[in-house]
């Protein structure tokens, strides 16, 4: 588990990651989920499985 920025845990920073997606988070919890992501490849590789979802979800919206 990492804690970067200070108190920033994988677990805080998974709750956050469909806010961080969408951009709907105070500006400082945005930095620092950009900051925990850049240093733990575990949930960048979280924000990615995400962030296919939303775009396959929106897709199917669209199409129907």
């Amino acid at each position: 588990m990492v804690e970067y920025p200070p108190g920033w845990t994988c677990a805080v920073t998974v709750t956050r990651l469909e806010g961080y997606l969408v951009e709907r988070l105070p500006r400082h919890e945005l930095l620092a989920v950009a900051e925990h992501l850049h240093a733990c490849p575990s949930c960048h590789g979280q924000l990615e499985v995400l962030r296919v979802h939303v775009v396959r979800t929106a897709a199917v919206a669209r199409d129907g």
